[in-house]
Parts: structure tokens; C-alpha cells; sequence
């Protein structure tokens, strides 16, 4: 039990950390979207929008499941006091993603026209993908810097770069876009966000926490193989799933592109942005699970696991659900007073988009963290696997029948698909007992306090969706 208790200490005090920082950067970031999506048209934003997908889509192939392995594995052999483990495995991971980092870079740059071109069929949008290869790089040195902070469980400087690519990107894209170049600016201004914040977090994470480790004895310690061989077993399962899915992913975004207009894809762009008030919740909570249950490894910890997956579901339930219908119930003043009332199809999309979240209630933010943390990886291949045979053939009827509306409504299905089974696996695997009842009890609860249908009639179907 005590365990318990400092171990729900530290995660509540990173969770902290994190919940300001992501306030903070998300108030920030803020203030520079809307001076961009107001400065743009629904069309040049839309650009704006697809310019990212094939960086997206290169970004698929650079994890291999390393970032993950470097939390789990850092949170793990700290609390085995196995100090000069953390080094090897840190080493290994950081030359890995380095180096990855750079060529994904290059072949995004390399492959832009074609990608833009023949792909996405928008060669207009050429020259803001060659621009977003920077971002190749930059998301990979953040995301690297981000798990390995979590897995040492210094969120201060999770916050810290969090918060500067924030400021970053919301002094540079709209200084950029008020000069006059348009879709193209606010493409540099976060590309460059991004690799400034990534090149930051990487050097804090040599200089602050690897270098001192240098020092410790490397006596019964793994090599460079050994640590590679290590993460990429452990791994290897989280990479498949992340390519397929990541190409399951892309291959909405395709659709969505070929049967959507630009202005509907701007549309959906500004509603996707208000998903930030319950991030505020879910983002924080998500981060500290993962090392949090890491801690917890082996079969004599498994009651104690057991009590902090339970309330990491109770207690994000009692946050979460009010906050989604309550985005719910907003969507049209929210957007109408921010952004004006030229994005009238964004209303919508943010109702569908919100109840993606009501999933939470059955631990959808908690049992992905509790598999991995527990070497489960190839149970979440499995998860995964099965949730695209559902939803690919669903998504060549949904999207191009119904443009942004089949893509919402064709992911919330797969998540539907995708959280039942998580539900499945995790019952049968650990035996975890009050957990779905809770879970019951917690909708009861919300169907009691939740707006009427009245309340939403504001964001009814409009019929050119």
C-alpha cells in the first residue's frame, strides 16, 4: 500500500505538471491559430491541413516501438535501481531515433512533388510538403525527448518543451502569414516550431540526464545490441500496428481529401481544435499511467496494479465525460464566437467528434498504458489487427458516400470496435473484478446530468455535410 501511495503521488504530481503546461500551451498555441484561421480563407487552411499528411505519413516508420520501450524500460530499471541499464537503454534509443529522424527527412523532401501530386492529387501543395519535412525531423527528436522525460518521470521538462513549441509556433506562423505568404507561412512556422522544440528536449535529455549516467559503473550492464535487441523485441508488435494503423490512418485522410471539399476539410480542421478542452484532461492523465503502471511489473505487484488501473479509470471518468458533453452542448456559440460564422459545417463535426471521448468511461485512456506497461504488446497487435478489418472496408462505403461525416463516423465506430476489445483482453488477462460495473454506474450517473437533446438542437445535420 505504500507503494501505492507514492507511486499515485509521483504520477499526480507529474500529472500536475503536465495538466498546467498543457493549459498553458494550449491557451498559447491558441491565440496563433485563430490569428491564422482568420486570416486565412477555408481554402488556403484546408491546405494547410493536408500539407502535413505525408509528414505524417513518414512518420509512421519512425518509432519501431522505441519510444515506448524507452519509457517502459527507464521507469522499470529505475525502480530496480538498475541505474546503468537506464544508460544503455537510453544510448541505444537516442542513436536509433536520431538517425531515423534524419532520413525520414530527406525522403519526405525527395518524394514531396509525388507525394503531392499523384497521392493526394493537390500538387498545389507541393511546395508546403517539401516545407514540412522539417517536421519529420522535429516530431521525431520531440517525441524521443518527450518518452524518455516520462520515463524518468521529470515531467518539468515535458512542460518546458511543451510550452516552447507552443510560444514558437504562435509568434511564427501568424508573423508569417501577416507578411503575406499565406498557407506557405503558417506550414514554416510550425515546422520550424517543431524542430526547435525537438533539438531543445534532446539536448536536455544528453546533457541533464545521460551524462550523468556516464559515469555510473557499466558492470553487468547491456550493450548497444543487447538494449536494441531488447526494445525492438518488446517493441516490434507496437511498430506493426502503428505502420498499419498509421496507413489506415492515412488512407481515411486520402479519402477524405478525394470525396471532401477544401473547405469542408477546413471545417473539420477548426472543430478539431476544440478537442483541446477534454485533452486538458485526458493528455496529463494518459502520459503518467504509462510509467506509473511500468513501476508495477511481476505477479506479486498484480494487486496493487489492479487498485491504481481501477481509480485511474473512476477518477478520469469523473472528469472526462462531463467535459465532452459539456463541449457537446457549446460547439455552436464556441465556434461562432471565436472563429465567426464562415466555418458553419464545424459545429457538427466537433458534436460527433465529442463522443469519441465518452469512450473513457470504460478505461479507453487506461488499458492500452496497463497492456504495454506489462510487456502485453502483442495482445495490442491483436486489438489492432481486428479493429482494421472493420474499419477499412467501412471506410470505402462511409467516407465517399459521406465526405468529413462518414470519416467521423467510421472512426467512432472502429473506436467502439477497438475499445470492446481492450475490454475483452484486459478481463481475461488479469481477472481485474468491479471494473465494468463501475464503469456502468459512472453513465447512469452522467445520463442524469447531461443536457437535454434541447441543448443541442443548435448543431443539427446541415444537409451539404
Amino acid at each position: 500500500m505504500e507503494d501505492i501511495i507514492e507511486n499515485a503521488k509521483v504520477a499526480g504530481r507529474g500529472g500536475a505538471v503536465i495538466f498546467f503546461s498543457n493549459i498553458l500551451s494550449t491557451l498559447i498555441a491558441a491565440v496563433g491559430a485563430i490569428i491564422v484561421i482568420r486570416l486565412l480563407s477555408p481554402t488556403e487552411y484546408g491546405l494547410y491541413t493536408i500539407a502535413g499528411i505525408p509528414a505524417s505519413m513518414m512518420l509512421l516508420f519512425g518509432d519501431w516501438g522505441v519510444n515506448a520501450a524507452l519509457t517502459k524500460y527507464i521507469a522499470q530499471y529505475r525502480a530496480e535501481g538498475k541505474e546503468n541499464n537506464v544508460a544503455s537503454v537510453l544510448r541505444a534509443g537516442l542513436v536509433f531515433k536520431i538517425g531515423v529522424g534524419v532520413i525520414l527527412t530527406f525522403l519526405t523532401f525527395l518524394l514531396s512533388d509525388f507525394l503531392a501530386g499523384f497521392v493526394l492529387r493537390k500538387p498545389e501543395t507541393s511546395l508546403l510538403v517539401k516545407v514540412s519535412c522539417l517536421m519529420v525531423l522535429g516530431t521525431q527528436l520531440y517525441k524521443t525527448s518527450w518518452s524518455t522525460f516520462l520515463g524518468f518521470e521529470k515531467m518539468k521538462y515535458n512542460a518546458f518543451i511543451q510550452v516552447l513549441f507552443a510560444v514558437l509556433k504562435a509568434l511564427l506562423a501568424p508573423l508569417l502569414v501577416l507578411l503575406g505568404f499565406k498557407a506557405l507561412g503558417a506550414v514554416v512556422g510550425l515546422s520550424l516550431g517543431q524542430l526547435a522544440a525537438g533539438v531543445v528536449g534532446v539536448l536536455i535529455v544528453f546533457f541533464i540526464l545521460y551524462r550523468p549516467l556516464r559515469g555510473v559503473s557499466s558492470e553487468g550492464a547491456m550493450g548497444f545490441l543487447e538494449a536494441m535487441r531488447m526494445m525492438m523485441r518488446y517493441g516490434f508488435p507496437l511498430a506493426v500496428i502503428g505502420i498499419i494503423g498509421g496507413f489506415r490512418s492515412q488512407l481515411y485522410s486520402f479519402l477524405l481529401v478525394r470525396y471532401s471539399s477544401v473547405s469542408s476539410i477546413g471545417n473539420y480542421g477548426v472543430a478539431s481544435t476544440f478537442k483541446v478542452f477534454v485533452g486538458f484532461i485526458t493528455f496529463p492523465v494518459g502520459n503518467v499511467l504509462f510509467p506509473a503502471f511500468s513501476k508495477m511489473s511481476g505477479s506479486e505487484a498484480r494487486e496493487e496494479l489492479e487498485v491504481a488501473f481501477r481509480a485511474s479509470v473512476k477518477y478520469v471518468s469523473f472528469l472526462v465525460l462531463p467535459a465532452s458533453v459539456g463541449v457537446m452542448a457549446l460547439s455552436q456559440p464556441l465556434i461562432g464566437v471565436i472563429y465567426g460564422t464562415k466555418y458553419s459545417l464545424a459545429p457538427l463535426f466537433l458534436v460527433l467528434l465529442s463522443v469519441g471521448d465518452l469512450y473513457c468511461g470504460l478505461g479507453s485512456l487506461s488499458m492500452g498504458s496497463l497492456l504495454s506497461s506489462q510487456g502485453e504488446t502483442g495482445v495490442i497487435l491483436k486489438i489492432g489487427l481486428l479493429t482494421m478489418v472493420v474499419g477499412v472496408p467501412l471506410s470505402f462505403i462511409l467516407i465517399p458516400l459521406f465526405g468529413v461525416l462518414g470519416f467521423i463516423l467510421n472512426n467512432l465506430i472502429t473506436q467502439a470496435v477497438g475499445t470492446t476489445l481492450y475490454v475483452y483482453w484486459v478481463r481475461k488477462l488479469f481477472k481485474f473484478k468491479m471494473w465494468v460495473g463501475q464503469s456502468a454506474r459512472t453513465y447512469v450517473c452522467l445520463l442524469y446530468t447531461s443536457p437535454s437533446p434541447r441543448d443541442l438542437s443548435t448543431s443539427r445535420m446541415p444537409s451539404s455535410a
